[in-house]
This record gives C-alpha cells, sequence and structure tokens, in this order.
C-alpha cells in the first residue's frame, strides 16, 4: 500500500508542477515570418512601381512555403519514410504521399514549394491569420518600401549582432541589411572565448534587455555561453539563429563539428539547463539557407536540421522556459532581398517577445 501511495504522491507531485507550467498559445512561426516577409516583398515591388505578377514573381523565387511543409528535408529526402514531427498537420500526409510518386529531389522541391494552393497563403489578406499574429501589415509593406520603421521601443531590448566565422558563410550574411533598419545595435566579431565578457559589459543596468542574433558558428558558442551564464540568460528576450551551426557542421572536426553539438545538445540544450530565474518563455528563433541543388538538403557543410533548435528536453526542469521557434528555410543566394528579409525578421521576432510577456 505503501509504495502505491507513494506513486500516488509523485504522480500528483508531477501533476501539480505541470499545471503550474505557463502554456504558450500556439504559434506557426514559419507561417508567420513567412507572410511577413510576403507583405515586406510586396512593399519593395509596390514601391518601385511594380504590379500583382512582379509581386508573385518575388514569391515564388525568394519565398519557399507550404502550410504542411515542416521539416522539408525529411520529406525531400525520403518521403516514404518521412517520420513526422508529432501528429501530422492538415493535408500533410497527402503531401508525403504525394511527394513519394517524384523520383527526383528537384521534382520534389517544385512540388512542396510551387503548389498553388500554399502560395494563396502568402497572397491572402495577412489579417486573415487572426489576432494571435497581430501585426501592422501595410506598415510593414510600407517600410520595406522605404517609409519609417516601426517603434521598436516596445520590445524593450537591444539588439546584439554576432557574426560567424567570414570565410565559413554558406548563405548570405543578414547581418548588414540587420544593423541598417535597427536602432543603435550592437555587433561583435567572432570570439568565442570573449564572448561572455562581451555580453555581460552590455548589462549596465538591471532592465536591459537583449535580442542576441547569430550567424554561422556563432550561435554554437552563444548557447554555450548562456548554458554557463545565468546573469546574461536572465536579461534575454530572444535568440536568432540565421543559418547558425547548432546541430554541428559535417565539413569539420572540432567543437563546431556534427558530432561535438550533437553530444553538447543532447547533454545541455535542457529547459534546465536553460531557464530563466523569471518563468518567462524565450524564443529561440532559427532561419535556415538552403540550397535546393545542394544534397542532402541544406547548404555545403551544413544540413537544414543541423541549423535548427531541437525542441529542449524538459527532464529535471521545474518549469519550461525555452520556445524552439523554425523559421523555415530561405534561398541561399547571393541577390536575396535582404532588406526585406530583415525587415520581416524584425518585426516578427519584435511581435513575438511582446505576445510571451
Amino acid at each position: 500500500m505503501s509504495g502505491a501511495l507513494g506513486v500516488l504522491a509523485a504522480a500528483l507531485a508531477a501533476w501539480i508542477i505541470w499545471v503550474q507550467w505557463p502554456q504558450p498559445p500556439t504559434l506557426d512561426g514559419e507561417r508567420w515570418f513567412k507572410v511577413a516577409l510576403a507583405t515586406a516583398l510586396r512593399g519593395v515591388v509596390d514601391g518601385s512601381g511594380g504590379d500583382v505578377g512582379a509581386w508573385e514573381a518575388a514569391l515564388a523565387r525568394w519565398v519557399p512555403y507550404h502550410p504542411a511543409g515542416r521539416a522539408p528535408e525529411r520529406k525531400v529526402s525520403n518521403p516514404v519514410v518521412a517520420v513526422l514531427p508529432g501528429a501530422a498537420l492538415p493535408g500533410e500526409v497527402a503531401l508525403v504521399e504525394a511527394l513519394a510518386q517524384l523520383r527526383e529531389p528537384s521534382a520534389r522541391w517544385a512540388r512542396l514549394y510551387d503548389d498553388p494552393a500554399a502560395r494563396e497563403v502568402l497572397l491572402a489578406d495577412p489579417a486573415d491569420l487572426g489576432s494571435d499574429y497581430a501585426l501592422d501589415w501595410d506598415g510593414l509593406a510600407a517600410w520595406a518600401a522605404g517609409g519609417a520603421g516601426p517603434d521598436l521601443a516596445r520590445v524593450g531590448a537591444r539588439w546584439v549582432l554576432l557574426e560567424g566565422r567570414l570565410d565559413r558563410l554558406v548563405g548570405p550574411s543578414l547581418l548588414p541589411a540587420l544593423a541598417a533598419v535597427l536602432a543603435d545595435p550592437v555587433r561583435i566579431p567572432f570570439d568565442p572565448e570573449g564572448l561572455g565578457s562581451e555580453l555581460r559589459a552590455l548589462l549596465v543596468g538591471a532592465d536591459v534587455r537583449l535580442v542576441l542574433v547569430g550567424e554561422e558558428a556563432a550561435v554554437a558558442a552563444l548557447l554555450r555561453v548562456l548554458v554557463d551564464a545565468g546573469d546574461v540568460r536572465d536579461q534575454v528576450v530572444a535568440v536568432v539563429s540565421l543559418g547558425g551551426v547548432i546541430g554541428g557542421r559535417t565539413d569539420e572536426a572540432g567543437p563546431f563539428g556534427g558530432q561535438a553539438c550533437a553530444d553538447w545538445l543532447h547533454a545541455r540544450f535542457t529547459q534546465r539547463d536553460l531557464d530563466t530565474d523569471v518563468v518567462r518563455f524565450t524564443p529561440y528563433f532559427s532561419l535556415q539557407w538552403l540550397d535546393q541543388s545542394h544534397w542532402p538538403p541544406g547548404v555545403p557543410g551544413l544540413p537544414l536540421q543541423a541549423s535548427r533548435f531541437p525542441e529542449p528536453s524538459a527532464e529535471g526542469a521545474t518549469a519550461v522556459t525555452i520556445e524552439a521557434v523554425d523559421l523555415g528555410p530561405l534561398p541561399a543566394h547571393a541577390e536575396a532581398p535582404l532588406g526585406a528579409i530583415a525587415r520581416a525578421l524584425v518585426a516578427v521576432v519584435s511581435a513575438w517577445v511582446v505576445k510571451r510577456r
């Protein structure tokens, strides 16, 4: 009897902890970001005197999206045995079955991202997304067309741009475009050893808040700093990876190689190791670069899945504070509309941070 009572008490304690954890409303990060990017491109096209046809062409070239297209590398690599991450989304099973009928990866990419029904999501009125995805859509389009930017003071955070290894970038760098549209951002060259000290130097008051944006291996270095620096972590309201090394590169060994990063993620990318003093959600956003002609899906040295935050383990945690948000892939092309991408990213990250307060 005592054993049964012990099990019951443990279960009750676990249930109490679970109901005390804040449960975030479900948001689709990729949908919000890709619709925001479509809106920014509408502003760019309008500002240059283009028409609807020009806008549709820009979407087809620069905004790969399918509402059931999460984890696209699984669907394109081998749709016959693709393992879906959780319950299937509406239309996802039918999409996988359609992809399985195609032999060539190029045909699968085309089926995934040239779907007219999927394009309609990007062409529709963004207000149709509903109040959960509230954004000043017309203001975003006007900003992308060269108008005044939004008031970012409501976020109450300073943006910090962390450079990766410039000779190892495998996609365009978004940092210059972000620096051009943000007010007084901080830019930090790649320096894994000194990163913790440089971030602490920014914490000049108890009310300082940071949005940390990293590219390439700066993301892996940042994660290691955050695990060991609770004082910095408590002041961070968002982490953003831009083609970052998260799961490790396949073309090198050492701390940024696949094995080392996989081992570190398994051991340390957890709710317990990245918690904050105040129980609140800190979103960890990831944007990946994609070259559809490269195999495996991704870019040389960095597959898509290695540039995406996994779901952090909740084992041993007393609260859930880390929220992994996948923004999906964008074309790794030197002519990408970086200004529009930067504005869409700032708009969505800012709105997400405010919503999660």
